[in-house]
């Protein structure tokens, strides 16, 4: 049987033009999806950046507020040191002591222990920002990291601060503790490591560790170093690229199962062109809505999480800097607990090198203004008052164990020094930290102790 060459003609020629419609089909697939892929990464972006920025709001204003707080608090400490220097220098100036007798505070150790307790640095690059954001210190003249939670990153050069305009610095000055997060117009930018960014990461893994330590954020100017708060550059690139291509990918499924069935329709020729476009509109519409709610509630679920990730990486960051301040603080008062066990002693060697008995009011209340302390007890053998200078002379040790002067008796036994922690004293209704010292006679028996009241705020 011959085939009608008419026919093949218009067969071959509607082949074509199938193919044709497939091939537009799948062009303004591709673009389509390009489309989306480019509104997907600006919607997500915008949706990043609003909610990066009261995070970022907030890390500033605790920086605001922490930093005076670690002022007072370091000029609190170098005050009492500085008290602590004089008054036993003026002690020297008596001919109760000799300078064999002790040596006179070592700054050294005052610098040292100001630094592992009360850096400013430390305590900022503690501070969380989102999820995986974290604050440096870099200096201003060198641009070299001075302080950064990771201690592999101090001493690398950051971005040059040279060049940077001063409407995008914030003033920590300008910021007070009426300040609210709303409140501030932070100018954000994309900060990175001058070093890597000379060099141009050629591998991987080098690209990544760029990311990492590139911070979209703002800049601080505090002295002479400036503070960068901000989140790594990869968590913004994981987020917005992730999802965008997450969302990319639902909607290039959808619409190409959309195109194998108008494929498959065109292919059985069932459909006149009228109705195809009616379904054709009413499919991708449908297949819109789909992929909207998809988008949607992956957008949401993804916010959620990363929204349980930032709790997380908050409450481990609480936990780890409560733990350090914990630390920093029994340091800081052990420091300053050696340091008034000494002037303790001092109270002591004057007892000890004259005559406790000869001893009044007035010469106990001197050497109290030298060494700087509220009262000075002296007690016998029994635990009751010889001499001092504070207003209740009649004191005496209680027999009572929930007393907390009970837990002095143990200086009786020989015991060398009871520190007490600071507290209100309730029978005198005041604050005070009571320290005692053994006094020893010269067959190195317990011959009493000698007790000195500290104000708790000079501490």
């Amino acid at each position: 049987m011959k085939r009608n060459p008419q026919k093949n003609d218009a067969e071959k020629r509607y082949k074509r033009q199938i193919l044709r419609r497939k091939l537009r089909l799948y062009a303004v697939l591709l673009l389509a999806s390009v489309l989306v892929l480019i509104l997907s990464i600006a919607l997500l972006d915008k949706n990043y950046t609003t909610r990066l920025e009261p995070q970022i709001d907030r890390a500033v204003i605790q920086v605001a507020k922490l930093l005076p707080q670690l002022e007072q608090n370091e000029e609190a400490l170098r005050e009492a040191y500085a008290q602590m220097t004089e008054s036993w220098e003026e002690l020297l100036s008596h001919d109760v002591f000799s300078e064999a007798d002790f040596t006179l505070p070592d700054e050294a150790a005052l610098e040292e222990i100001a630094g592992d307790t009360l850096s400013w640095m430390n305590r900022v690059t503690k501070l969380k920002v989102g999820r995986d954001g974290f604050m440096l210190v870099v200096d201003k003249e060198t641009s070299r990291i001075l302080a950064h939670p990771d201690e592999n990153y101090v001493g690398r050069l950051f971005q040059p601060f040279d060049q940077i305009a001063e409407d995008e610095v914030v003033a920590i000055s300008s910021i007070n503790r009426w300040t609210k997060p709303e409140d501030l117009e932070l100018s954000l930018g994309i900060m990175e490591p001058y070093k890597l960014a000379v060099n141009r990461v050629h591998t991987f893994q080098g690209f990544i560790d760029y990311l990492r330590m590139s911070l979209i954020g703002c800049v601080m100017d505090y002295g002479d170093a400036y503070i960068v708060c901000g989140v790594p550059v990869l968590e913004w690139a994981s987020y917005i690229i992730g999802n965008a291509l997450a969302f990319t990918l639902v909607f290039v499924i959808l619409m190409w199962l959309l195109i194998k069935w108008i494929s498959l329709v065109t292919d059985s020729r069932r459909e006149t062109v009228k109705s195809l476009r009616l379904k054709l509109i009413c499919y991708a519409s449908l297949a819109c809505v789909v992929m909207f709610g998809v988008c949607w509630y992956t957008l949401v679920l993804a916010d959620v999480t990363n929204d349980l990730k930032t709790m997380d990486k908050h409450a481990d960051a609480a936990v780890e800097t409560l733990n350090t301040y914990r630390e920093q603080r029994d340091n800081l008062n052990q420091f300053l607990d050696e340091y008034y066990m000494t002037q303790c002693w001092l109270a002591g060697q004057v007892v000890t090198k004259t005559d406790r008995n000869t001893l009044t009011r007035k010469d106990m209340q001197h050497y109290a203004d030298d060494l700087n302390v509220k009262y000075i007890y002296a007690f016998d053998q029994r635990g009751r008052v010889v001499v001092t200078n504070s207003p209740y002379d009649h004191y005496s040790l209680s027999e009572d164990p929930a007393d907390p002067s009970y837990e002095f008796r143990a200086l009786l036994d020989g015991v060398y020094g009871v520190i007490q922690d600071p507290a209100l004293d309730k029978r005198f209704d005041e604050d005070v930290q009571y320290i005692g010292m053994s006094l020893r006679n010269e067959e190195d028996l317990c011959d009493g102790f000698v007790m000195i009241a500290v104000d708790p705020g000079s501490r």
